[in-house]
């Protein structure tokens, strides 16, 4: 149960003034400030009232802000070109930390042969008739020869609609390769383990568990980071492949995976912050380019408490 203590008047003056200057144009290095501060139990509960109250009271807002009081004076002494030179690398290394934050798979989709952006999805075809589909925030790789056609994906979520069988298709993820036998499949890379889906056909695993073996239509595998223990089960392939038309299905699906899987649609990191809330079960179907309306669905029918940063986050707890 969360607390009822009010926050302090200090706290209270914190929130008025984060809220003035996430009014503004703030950039990476204060809105990686302002996530820290938010971290606060205390600090959370001053901003949800200073929320509440603006909302009551918007015209008062420009009046808070107005002559920049809340932001620190300029420094008035000289410094040394050395320590502008170390504060220019610190500040580099904080907003290159909070654009990690806001967007975990910049890095991996910058090096990547092919990539998309959390809300994007991307079709590509091969010369030989294959089809990729790319769901939103995946990164691969595309190596293609007389030997075969070698796809590493490096994060992310793609399906694969493989044509001319008599060439090797091998899908990497981590040190575990999918081999295609001929057939439709879906490969997703997740902190923390992988797993493929089987929509027709089969295919061949390698690199996990003991020895390799073959996944059929209608069955999903998964394995952690480690490659032990692979988990095969019998899965509506419909319902899982809802995605590549758009939407998402969910029959008692656990909160937590849901919230990572709005993640790859949002342009806004969505957080839960309350562990206790991870294994809630959730039934029904989103739009994935409704991320908003998906997360007030989510907020109405659980009963969860959201904070929202607009630009930023969305955090529930």
């Amino acid at each position: 149960m969360s607390s009822t203590r009010q926050p302090s008047d200090t706290t209270q003056q914190a929130a008025i003034a984060w809220f003035a200057r996430m009014r503004g144009a703030p950039d990476e290095l204060e809105r990686a400030r302002f996530l820290a501060w938010l971290e606060s139990p205390a600090n959370l509960q001053a901003w949800q009232e200073q929320l509440q109250l603006w909302d009551a009271l918007e015209q008062p807002a420009t009046a808070v802000g107005e002559g920049g009081w809340y932001r620190p004076p300029a420094p008035r002494t000289r410094r040394p070109l050395m320590r502008w030179g170390l504060a220019a690398s610190v500040l580099a290394c904080t907003v290159a930390a909070a654009g990690a934050w806001r967007d975990p798979g910049l890095y991996q989709r910058s090096v990547a042969d092919f990539s998309t952006t959390p809300g994007e999805q991307r079709r590509i075809t091969l010369d030989d008739g294959s089809r990729l589909l790319l769901d939103g925030d995946t990164a691969l790789d595309l190596d293609i020869s007389a030997q075969g056609r070698w796809i590493t994906l490096r994060r992310g979520r793609a399906a694969f609609h493989v044509a001319n069988i008599d060439t090797p298709f091998v899908v990497r993820s981590g040190k575990a390769e999918i081999h295609d036998l001929s057939t439709r499949f879906v490969v997703e890379r997740r902190d923390g383990g992988a797993n493929t889906v089987v929509e027709e056909g089969a295919v061949r695993i390698e690199g996990v568990g003991a020895h390799a073996f073959e996944v059929h239509a209608g069955q999903r595998v998964k394995w952690n980071e480690d490659l032990r223990q692979p988990r095969r089960q019998q899965v509506d392939v419909r319902a899982l492949g809802a995605w590549q038309q758009g939407v998402l299905l969910y029959q008692d699906a656990p909160l937590a995976q849901v919230v990572l899987d709005l993640n790859r649609y949002s342009r806004e990191r969505i957080v839960l912050a309350n562990a206790a809330l991870r294994d809630d079960a959730v039934t029904g179907t989103f739009r994935i380019d409704d991320t908003g309306t998906a997360l007030r669905a989510l907020e109405h029918s659980l009963g969860l408490r959201v904070t929202r940063v607009p630009g930023i986050a969305s955090i529930i707890h």
